[in-house]
């Protein structure tokens, strides 16, 4: 009888020991999955609900039309995935609102196509300016729906100072699709390292900037720095936003302030294939 139970409380210890193997310390959370559609009108989804660490989620869209195929699943601003049923496992990093795209006429989205900064001006010494660039680090861009939940889309962290100074396409750029008629919040931040010709005094500036813009709002009528236009012949929308100000009271000229331009372009599904995540 004792054999018989020491071998049932090894075969006990042993599921426990492997089970704790296998999950590890993982905590059983609940984790809340929303489902939205582009538009209800051409499209339906399913898949909502609240799910525990691990488990299984399917999402499913379904077009009304064939004219209204299903394009591609995007969650906080990033296409996820082309599939449909949508499959993937419930955690902490799935969690979320998840939008069903469908193809229509009306669909009004955009993706951040390119991103840049430009500091004109004198950025070595030729003898003109007393104070001159030596170093530039921590340029960044960030978006969001509201201004104190942002998340990144370009970021380099450092750039060596040769006149002019313009940077683009050396930014890994994440194609975060927006609405085109809601108002979005874009933060700018750069610090720059000015030294003194004279002393050799080294002085670090940052230019941490936040935007509010919409891109139905052409022109400057939404700041006197801020600009939204269109190419009329690619059908870009361009945000401008220049003569950027310091974190002092330390004076910017417009010749040495920084510029900021990030280009939203027509939703394309063909050129956003690396931006697909696997979530499962």
């Amino acid at each position: 009888m004792k054999n018989f139970t020491k071998k049932i409380f090894g075969i006990l210890f042993a599921i426990v020991t492997m089970s704790f193997i296998f999950t590890g310390c993982e905590t059983i959370e609940n984790h809340k999955i929303t489902v939205t559609s582009s538009s209800f009108s051409i499209g339906t989804v399913s898949g909502f609900g609240t799910y525990k660490t691990g488990y299984e989620v399917t999402l499913t869209a379904t077009p009304k039309t064939e004219q209204n195929k299903f394009l591609a699943w995007v969650k906080d601003g990033y296409i996820v995935s082309k599939e449909n049923p949508y499959i993937f496992t419930a955690n902490k990093e799935t969690e979320g609102k998840y939008t069903a795209i469908f193809d229509s006429e009306y669909m009004n989205l955009m993706q951040l196509s390119s991103a840049s900064v430009t500091l004109p001006g004198l950025p070595i010494d030729d003898g003109t300016m007393e104070n001159v660039i030596s170093n530039i680090t921590d340029i960044s861009f960030q978006i969001g729906t509201s201004s104190d939940t942002l998340v990144s889309l370009a970021y380099k962290q450092n750039s060596e100072p040769t006149p002019p100074l313009f940077f683009t396409n050396e930014f890994t750029i994440l194609p975060y699709v927006i609405n085109f008629d809601s108002d979005y919040y874009i933060t700018y931040s750069m610090t720059i390292e000015y030294t003194d010709t004279l002393s050799g005094t080294k002085t670090t500036k940052k230019f941490p900037t936040q935007i509010k813009f919409n891109l139905n709002s052409l022109g400057s009528s939404q700041n006197n720095n801020l600009t939204v236009t269109k190419d009329e012949t690619t059908g870009n929308y361009i945000v401008t936003r220049k003569n950027l100000t310091a974190d002092s009271s330390w004076t910017v000229t417009e010749e040495t302030s920084p510029t900021f331009v990030l280009t939203f372009s027509t939703l394309s599904f063909e050129s956003t294939e690396e931006s697909i995540n696997n979530e499962t």
